[in-house]
């Protein structure tokens, strides 16, 4: 849903001044001498966060310091090294750290310890946070964070992907974020909440008060930003329930994204305007010339890319301020998003579409005929979660898993009418795909296309190739005059920097006499 649409969700005046005076009233309330007992002494050439740079997918650093100062008669209930809230993830607290879960009888300076494992290709984000009790829910003494780039390729299934549901009791579902296990987080402007969404299907709310809640993003903490439009304002949300505002003076924050830094990145259509927020508060505005800027996001390199429907275009924002578009016959494109290869992800309410264009410019579509598609979003693996907001529903597109083919009936020495089928192999990562073998079976072999995977392929970021597979039986059938055969394409490659990765497409179908 574009900006235009949320207008018929607006509420009394006086309802934002209230919520505004008992969040001041709350913040009041709340103990602010913790946030002095414990001070990050800064690593270089950051002061305020630490950069673990490029790192291989699966291969762990060496060991990154963070010094902190500890006051004297603060009590440290624990220590976490979280990856988007996560414990133990891709950053991890490694031996050696000095900083301990006790009360502190002196001023101390202590440090803890992290590696970087990265799980997936591209940002990995992540924070070293102290708590006063043993809970992440606790109060925090201390926040930094950390961040990197898993290096390596990632493979995808460009084709016959499986979609499935996720979240349920949706109302007008906007956005989707998502954290480091495949928690996900659904802001639906109908139910005027957050919902949080585990694997398993657990279903809880995230703070409380919204009106119009737009725009959801997570950081490396496991802080949960929420674009509240109607409100005119930006929440964060914290594991341990505590609500605050981030930035000031916006008219109708629609879209957030949250980069490895925790700077704060928000579209305002009202403005129109994208806004940049570091963590010390600090405002500056991202590209000019928006009509209605939407959907925002922010890749590994620290490109920012803005959906503007009433414009026609996705932009495309360099850290040094060049400004370029992505997509081509877009109609009223309202979300993006971007993976480790640079791909964007657009989802388009004019033509009802999500499109992918690669860093080349090639644009395909990866689903059709949706109803709304306002929010997209990745997880690590790859898998696409989808926003479909007039039918209530937030779809998962799975990526990740091999798809299985049925071909229709066929006679012995025949080729099946609905051969050849086609599976395509998307590299997302940001190294090269290489494959080291790949075998057809006797019943299914491989059909004649100029972009065939073979087994000395090598995709770089962003390409494909495809596996084009016919159905030709030619097992004898004996004495039976049908038989259903199951079989499988192999292939291996060194996907996520594994030495032998295997994957297997299945293949059924019936041959006849």
């Amino acid at each position: 849903m574009t900006a235009p649409y949320a207008l018929s969700y607006r509420t009394p005046r006086f309802r934002r001044m209230l919520n505004l005076f008992l969040l001041t009233l709350a913040c009041a309330l709340l103990p602010v001498a913790a946030q002095a007992q414990v001070t990050f002494n800064g690593t270089k050439p950051n002061v305020n966060n630490v950069n673990m740079g490029s790192q291989a997918v699966g291969a762990s650093s060496a060991a990154v310091s963070l010094s902190f100062t500890i006051a004297a008669n603060t009590k440290v209930g624990s220590i976490g090294v979280l990856t988007t809230g996560i414990a133990s993830r891709d950053f991890a607290e490694a031996s050696g750290s000095t900083c301990t879960a006790t009360t502190y009888t002196a001023d101390t300076t202590c440090a803890v310890d992290v590696t970087f494992k990265p799980a997936a290709a591209g940002l990995r984000m992540g924070a070293v946070v102290l708590f006063s009790g043993a809970r992440k829910t606790s109060a925090v003494l201390a926040s930094v964070p950390v961040f990197g780039i898993g290096s390596g390729p990632q493979l995808v299934f460009g084709t016959n992907n499986t979609q499935s549901s996720a979240g349920s009791g949706l109302l007008s579902p906007e956005a989707v974020a998502l954290d480091a296990v495949g928690d996900f987080y659904i802001a639906d402007i109908g139910l005027q909440k957050v919902i949080k969404v585990t694997p398993a299907g657990k279903q809880t709310t995230v703070g409380t008060g919204f009106e119009v809640p737009g725009g959801v993003a997570v950081d490396g903490a496991g802080n949960v930003y929420v674009a509240d439009s109607q409100a005119a304002v930006v929440w964060k949300v914290t594991p341990g329930g505590v609500q605050t505002t981030v930035g000031k003076n916006f008219q109708y924050p629609f879209s957030v994204a949250v980069d490895g830094e925790d700077n704060l990145y928000v579209s305002d259509p009202y403005i129109p305007t994208v806004f940049k927020v570091t963590p010390s508060g600090k405002m500056t505005t991202v590209g000019t010339g928006y009509n209605t800027p939407n959907g925002v996001a922010v890749d590994p390199a620290g490109n920012v890319y803005v959906a503007d429907p009433y414009n026609q275009a996705v932009f495309k924002i360099t850290p040094a301020g060049k400004q370029t578009t992505v997509g081509t016959g877009l109609i009223a494109p309202t979300a993006v998003a971007v993976d480790a290869a640079e791909d964007v992800y657009i989802t388009d309410v004019g033509t009802n579409d999500l499109y992918e264009v690669t860093p080349s410019g090639v644009q395909t579509t990866v689903a059709q005929n949706l109803d709304i598609p306002s929010g997209i979003a990745l997880d690590g693996p790859g898998n696409l979660y989808l926003v479909n907001t007039f039918s209530g529903r937030v779809l998962k597109i799975g990526r990740t898993a091999a798809p299985t083919l049925s071909f229709e009936s066929t006679k012995i020495n025949t080729t099946s009418k609905d051969s050849p089928k086609i599976v395509e192999i998307e590299n997302i990562g940001n190294e090269a795909l290489k494959f080291s073998a790949l075998s057809y079976p006797v019943d299914f072999p491989e059909d004649s296309l100029t972009d065939n995977c073979t087994p000395s392929t090598a995709l770089a970021a962003a390409d494909s190739c495809t596996l084009a597979i016919n159905f030709s039986p030619v097992t004898s059938l004996g004495s039976n005059s049908s038989a259903v055969l199951n079989e499988t394409v192999k292939f291996t490659s060194n996907n996520l920097n594994a030495v032998h990765a295997t994957e297997e497409v299945t293949l059924t179908g019936t041959e006849t006499k």
